[in-house]
């Protein structure tokens, strides 16, 4: 039992002794030491042994910040920054600290938190990657605005950039849908309101009765200023770009000038469409008639070019064109032929 207690004790120490031991005293124990075999009189500190391996920097240690690249400046690999542990890699330069490992060296990077981005060409706080974190849609040119897009110009200063913005000049306003000059929004504080979004003829209702105060014979009030009365007092014809349009008086409706073109001519060019189907057979058989009764080439094609006119007009339909076609062309073989014979007796006889 003696010994092997004393076998035990002196496993321990050798063990204790060996965890200890520092072969070249450079203040590093040899069991961490990389060099444990390397230079002797000399200490490991912050100025000798940057990144504390036991490697004297100056002579063994190839990469003091141990971010694996050179120390040696002709290196392809050359450490930019060799006394800082860093991972950079882009930019032209190598080993440096990147904090949000992009790849750009925090001291070149622009938004050294953030990954997606690290260049900011116009300096306006957004990156020039488009399809990164708010990346700038106007990446040369500064600009604050942030809804519909980032980093372009926005003069009014409400979120919307000048080109996205139909009412640029008002902090209040944004979209204009029917383009009348008054913005869409309509919440408390908003300037320039529209009352009436769709309607690019009014924009206010003073009184609150659904009919704008803007007297273009749209939907006009013509009491302002009364929420129980709107209709005009007499009637209105007032012109403007798009013709005029007047309102029944007593009633909410509106005619305009389409309008009546439409009821003053639609009634005559329904009548003639129904009387010219009506009559298509009828006019076919006499075009029939005066083919058969021809008494020449040339009446043929007089006939011919009266029942192409009334193709075009409808006054015929297709087939019917088609039939008359194919008689046609049967009276005009007859015609030829019989001019042939005509001609040959006709030699005979001279």
């Amino acid at each position: 039992m003696r010994i092997i207690f004393l076998i035990s004790v002196f496993s321990l120490f050798s063990i204790v002794a060996s965890a200890s031991t520092d072969g070249d005293s450079d203040g590093i124990i040899d069991s961490i030491d990389r060099c444990q075999n390397g230079e002797i009189d000399w200490v490991s500190n912050q100025s000798t042994d940057a990144d504390g391996d036991g490697c004297r920097d100056s002579t063994e240690d190839w990469d003091d910040d141990n971010d694996g690249f050179d120390d040696d400046a002709n290196s392809t690999i050359a450490d930019d920054c060799p006394n800082a542990y860093g991972l950079s890699t882009q930019g032209g330069v190598l080993g440096c600290p990147d904090s949000d490992n992009d790849g750009w060296a925090d001291l070149n990077d622009k938004f050294p938190e953030e990954s997606t981005q690290w260049n900011d060409t116009d300096q306006d706080g957004y990156g020039d990657e488009l399809s990164g974190y708010q990346g700038d849609s106007c990446p040369s040119q500064q600009g604050n605005s942030t809804i519909d897009k980032f980093g372009c110009l926005d003069k009014d200063g409400d979120g919307y950039s000048n080109d996205g913005d139909d009412l640029p000049d008002n902090p209040t306003q944004y979209f204009d849908l029917d383009g009348d000059g008054y913005g869409d929004n309509r919440s408390a504080g908003a300037l320039q309101s529209d009352a009436f979004p769709m309607n690019p003829y009014q924009w206010y209702d003073n009184d609150g009765d659904g009919y704008g105060d803007n007297v273009v014979c749209v939907h006009y009030d013509a009491h302002p200023n009364d929420v129980n009365a709107w209709a005009a007092d007499d009637e209105c014809d007032i012109e403007d770009d798009d013709g005029f349009e007047f309102m029944i008086p007593g009633t909410k409706i509106t005619i305009s000038a389409w309008d009546l073109v439409g009821i003053f001519t639609g009634g005559p060019i329904a009548v003639w469409v129904i009387f010219s189907v009506a009559t298509r057979d009828s006019r076919c058989h006499q075009f029939e008639v005066r083919l058969r009764d021809a008494k020449s080439r040339k009446e043929i094609e007089d006939i011919a070019t009266e029942y192409e006119k009334a193709l075009m007009l409808r006054m015929i339909g297709i087939h019917h064109g088609l039939r008359l076609e194919r008689l046609r062309s049967e009276f005009d073989d007859v015609f030829e032929v019989r001019d042939a014979i005509s001609g040959i007796i006709k030699d005979e006889e001279e």
